[in-house]
């Protein structure tokens, strides 16, 4: 279906369209917690979206922001994910803060991903031990016919597979986990080294009084 077009309106020296906005992007420094993220951030990036209007004078267009739209926070890891993944996925998590005039809740502070898995993994054992005591039961109460025997081995042997795979498979599901979180923070770690650095090296400028110049000769000399 084709887009509906609409000619800007002019109202007094300014001209609106509801298509017409500003985007921003800026770091923000403070405590926070990000969707997709299992730290407490120091650092961020906000980026801000806004209606604009648009005003002309001495020959130049002038665009102003004219209503906040949307604000959303990433991190730093996150911002330079969703730069150079222009194309591929389905999009990279973000920090909703300020949509459509209201603010957005805050999200609560990381879990402890390592008690999570701890869980996840003792459930899946117990779940196996309660198996094999259901196999016992079954073989004290038979009279333990081939057929019971075969059938009761077979639980058994599925309970003790459940135990060895499906440790292993959370065992593993943590290693992975952990090797991302420490990329994550090695990432961070060095975006925010890089701003650090920025701000070290503008502030030494910024003592320099003047910037080093390269005298011409006076008649007769040359450079040595």
């Amino acid at each position: 279906m084709a887009r509906e077009v609409e000619e800007p309106k002019l109202i007094g020296e300014e001209e609106h369209h509801p298509a017409y906005g500003k985007i921003a992007c800026f770091r923000s420094n403070g405590s926070t917690v990000l969707y997709g993220s299992d730290f407490v951030h120091e650092h961020s990036v906000t980026i801000e979206i806004s209606r604009s209007v648009l005003t002309r004078s001495s020959n130049h267009d002038h665009p102003y922001s004219a209503g906040r739209v949307l604000t959303l926070r990433m991190s730093e890891a996150q911002w330079a994910a969703f730069v150079g993944s222009m194309g591929q996925g389905d999009g990279t998590q973000c920090t909703l803060e300020w949509v459509g005039g209201k603010h957005i809740p805050g999200i609560p502070a990381p879990k402890d991903r390592k008690a999570q898995f701890d869980f996840e993994l003792r459930e899946r054992l117990q779940k196996a031990v309660e198996a094999i005591e259901e196999a016992k039961r079954a073989i004290n109460n038979s009279s333990m016919t081939k057929k019971l025997k075969d059938e009761l081995l077979s639980s058994m042997h599925q309970a003790k597979m459940n135990i060895e795979s499906n440790a292993g498979y959370v065992a593993d599901c943590f290693n992975e986990h952990m090797e991302k979180t420490v990329t994550q923070a090695k990432t961070e770690i060095h975006g925010h080294m890089q701003n650090v650095l920025q701000r070290a090296g503008l502030s030494a400028l910024q003592n320099v009084s003047m910037p080093l110049l390269i005298e011409e000769p006076q008649e007769g000399e040359k450079y040595e």
